[in-house]
């Protein structure tokens, strides 16, 4: 009868319907959590690497860190997907652990009620020895994963390099040294991953072992069982059971055993992921510890000075908004060599400060120093405003930052994130004061052909540093910090840009090594080593410039300009 077929066809389809969805969203829910989880973890760690300059220290001064970009991006997308596939299966069809858990406490309570307490121990002992045995090869695989994770980074990083100073390798035609360096950091990888694989050779053979001992044990506990002790009666008068009967018992304890056992192998087939889980996992356990190390080497006090304002006391940084300022301040380099002693200096809105001295005594070292980002072991105060921006401190450094896909007037707002902040005739004001007004068209351009435009390679050395002269003076800062900022621009914007800071009133502090701009300036700090350095104002400086270019002390001559101070 097809429709009594039908009938009993009827619960099948809905049960095998009701598993596929299961399954289906099962995969999707793990999916979903893979994507939400990165969110959540790679926001975090962007807010931590990139609070508190901890990115800067824990880079360019910790150094116990290697590849932090890998570990944020790659690790992190390793660990998030990881997680979901163990748990709810989306890398395959298994159903992940806890399709697999739960199935598996089913199954052995059924063991137990068929085949009695002594059958399940022996299936559990069996798959706590799997446990610890698989564990136990773990334990010896995860170091070399954590390595191949740092060389991988490192043979990645070392392409970047070759990138991003491609025109340098050219110039100089260094391709085969580099061709030595990558093959050498490919010979790396490629070490490790041997070892690697040799490695996981062991922890397969085991869980292979298991696996298959598991489908036996599934075979011979039953049959030790019921031939060792009887087959239980099924009939209602105890009599004994007929063989299709016996047949019907076995086979019913197999498959309850074999579903035990196969839920165990099952999590211990897991061990690769949780391998690879377990790599990521230190690696991205490391970089968290040692962000809390660096940040607590930060100490942060509050408390309020004799003004209306209130200060805060960050290391030895106190911020205060009209000045910048040392006082008696020894400075270190990261490596904790000594870059100058006891040096004390003040500028205010409308003041400024030259830095000299010869090459290597640590005149823009000094500047990092001011801008917090170097020690000073305690010795010493740092003034300095914390705004930074508008009615607050700019930096200038000699290789100006560009935007990565940002447009011009992002990189006129940097470090505001909306370029549109940027009033367009005040941004073409300025690009015309300092011979920029061409930049416009070359942005529209590249707009119209739909073509992304990287303006750090675009621009010329001197084109980035007048645009970020631009920048300075579109924030209007109360006080600037300038790193050689002038050095790729020629003499008459130089000049201009000098004479706009005066007239604007923006104190500035300013490292250079030609005297030509030592006019633009009311103070000289002369640093001569790391125990000796003079404060003089300009014309003292000039008197001391003079003195030492009689005496054959300074082969450049003296510009014009200095005569009439």
């Amino acid at each position: 009868s097809l429709s009594r077929f039908l009938t009993s066809m009827l619960p099948i389809v809905i049960v095998a319907a009701a598993a596929t969805l299961l399954q289906a969203t099962a995969i999707y829910v793990g999916q979903r959590v893979a994507v939400r989880l990165r969110k959540s973890l790679t926001r975090r760690l962007h807010f931590r690497y990139l609070s508190r300059n901890i990115y800067y220290r824990m880079v360019l001064m910790d150094g116990r860190v290697d590849n932090p970009d890998q570990r944020i991006v790659t690790d992190t997308a390793s660990f998030t997907s990881a997680v979901p596939a163990i748990l709810c299966g989306t890398l395959d069809q298994t159903g992940g652990a806890l399709g697999t858990l739960v199935p598996g406490i089913i199954l052995g309570f059924l063991t137990l009620q068929e085949l009695g307490w002594q059958a399940l121990a022996l299936a559990i002992l069996m798959s706590i020895c799997s446990t610890f045995l698989a564990k136990t090869f773990i334990g010896r695989v995860v170091p070399l994963v954590f390595r191949q994770d740092r060389l991988e980074g490192d043979l990645r990083f070392a392409h970047v390099h070759i990138r991003e100073h491609a025109e340098a390798i050219a110039f100089l035609d260094g391709h085969e040294q580099q061709h030595r360096s990558i093959n050498l950091g490919l010979r790396r990888v490629l070490a490790n991953a041997y070892a690697l694989a040799k490695k996981r050779f062991p922890l397969n053979l085991a869980v292979n072992l298991s696996q298959g001992i598991s489908n036996n044990i599934a075979i011979l506990v039953p049959a030790i069982v019921f031939f060792a002790y009887g087959f239980p009666s099924k009939n209602a008068d105890g009599s004994p059971n007929t063989p299709s009967q016996n047949a019907s018992l076995f086979d019913n304890a197999f498959a309850y055993l074999s579903g035990f056992t196969g839920a165990t192998m099952t999590l211990l087939s897991y061990s690769q992921t949780i391998t690879r889980l377990a790599g990521v996992t230190n690696r991205l356990g490391e970089m968290l510890e040692v962000m809390d190390d660096v940040q607590a080497q930060e100490r942060i006090h509050t408390f309020h000075l004799a003004g209306s304002h209130e200060a805060v006391m960050i290391g030895d940084t106190l911020t205060e908004p009209n000045r910048i300022a040392l006082a008696d301040v020894s400075a270190y380099t990261p490596d904790n060599v000594k870059l100058a002693t006891r040096i004390s200096f003040e500028v205010r809105p409308g003041g400024s400060l030259l830095i000299m001295g010869p090459s290597g005594v640590g005149k823009s070292s000094l500047l990092r120093v001011l801008g917090g980002l170097w020690p000073t072991h305690g010795e010493g105060t740092i003034s300095r405003p914390a705004r930074i921006g508008r009615d607050g401190l700019f930096y200038l450094p000699q290789v100006p930052y560009m935007v990565l896909g940002g447009s011009l007037a992002d990189q006129v707002a940097y470090p505001l994130s909306d370029g549109a902040s940027v009033p367009l005739a005040t941004l073409d004001a300025l690009l015309a004061e300092f011979d920029l007004a061409h930049l416009p068209t070359i942005e529209a351009a590249a707009r119209d052909a739909g073509e992304p435009l990287n303006w750090d390679v675009v621009l010329s050395g001197g084109e980035k540093q007048r645009l970020a002269m631009v920048r300075l003076f579109f924030h209007a800062p109360k006080l600037a910090i300038l790193d050689e900022c002038t050095s790729a621009v020629n003499e008459e914007l130089e000049d201009v840009f000098y004479q706009k800071l005066a007239a604007s009133g923006i104190g500035f502090v300013s490292v250079a090594h030609s005297v030509r701009v030592l006019p633009f300036h009311q103070q000289v700090l002369f640093l001569e080593g790391p125990d000796s350095y003079a404060l003089l104002s300009r014309e003292d400086a000039v008197a001391r410039l003079e003195a030492d270019r009689a005496g054959n002390l300074v082969a450049e001559p003296l510009p014009v300009s200095l005569s009439v101070l």
